[in-house]
This record gives C-alpha cells, sequence and structure tokens, in this order.
C-alpha cells in the first residue's frame, strides 16, 4: 500500500518541486494539508540552471510559501505503488492567498480574465512526464 505522499507543484521554470512526506506522518496529524512548505526562492529566485539567486529579485530564501493540495489530484504513482502524489496550489501563510509565485493560480487567473473580459473559456490540462 501507500507509504508516502508526494506533494507536487511546478515553478514559473517548469521544474517539479515536490516533497515527500511519510503516510504515517499524516496519519498522526490527522490532515492532509498544511504539512508541506517551500522556501520562496525555489519558486521566483532559482534559475533553472543554477543554486545561486538570480539579482534583482524581490524574493528571500527566509520566507517560506505553504504548499495547499487539491485532493481531486490525488493518484497512487503506476511505476510507484507505495506512493501517492497530489498536485498543490501555493500560498504565502502570512495572508493565506495563493501566492502570485503559484503557477497554478495564474493559470486561474488567465482563465478567469479570459471568461470575465471576454467571453471565452478554454479546457486545459497538465501532463506531467516522469
Amino acid at each position: 500500500g501507500v507509504k508516502f505522499v508526494r506533494y507536487l507543484t511546478l515553478d514559473s521554470s517548469n521544474n517539479i518541486r515536490s516533497k515527500a512526506v511519510p503516510l504515517k506522518r499524516l496519519m498522526q496529524s490527522n490532515k492532509l494539508i498544511n504539512q508541506v512548505s517551500f522556501a520562496e526562492v525555489c519558486y521566483g529566485g532559482l534559475p533553472a540552471y543554477g543554486d545561486s539567486m538570480v539579482d534583482g529579485t524581490t524574493v528571500d530564501a527566509r520566507r517560506i510559501l505553504a504548499v495547499k493540495p487539491d485532493m481531486s489530484t490525488l493518484r497512487v504513482l503506476p511505476y510507484s505503488k507505495n506512493t501517492a502524489v497530489v498536485m498543490c496550489t501555493v500560498h504565502d501563510p502570512s495572508t493565506n492567498y495563493v501566492s502570485s509565485l503559484c503557477t497554478r493560480g495564474l493559470l486561474s487567473r488567465v482563465l478567469k480574465t479570459a471568461a470575465l473580459d471576454h467571453g471565452i473559456a478554454f479546457q486545459v490540462g497538465a501532463e506531467l512526464e516522469f
């Protein structure tokens, strides 16, 4: 059975950001939410080619962003039956709003703007290749 839950997000360079949490730990806390966070710099301050800060950004390595799972995306990985994966949105814990660095949040805002301002709708889907 499942022993780990992997929380997934994508940064602005389309790099997968992921943390695996033992299911035992999640069961002890009795919830899947508010378990994972990432440093803000992982989303907008590190280039895809290295581990050095991008000059001129306002992101901070000390600030954290909370990762909140979208339970409708929870799946067991077909190649690793002991690991489940769930896609997440990234929130600023100081405001509890979706972070401007969250790519899922950006997509949601673009779809809403297209519908409200232009009367058009899109059906989109994400495919992660492992």
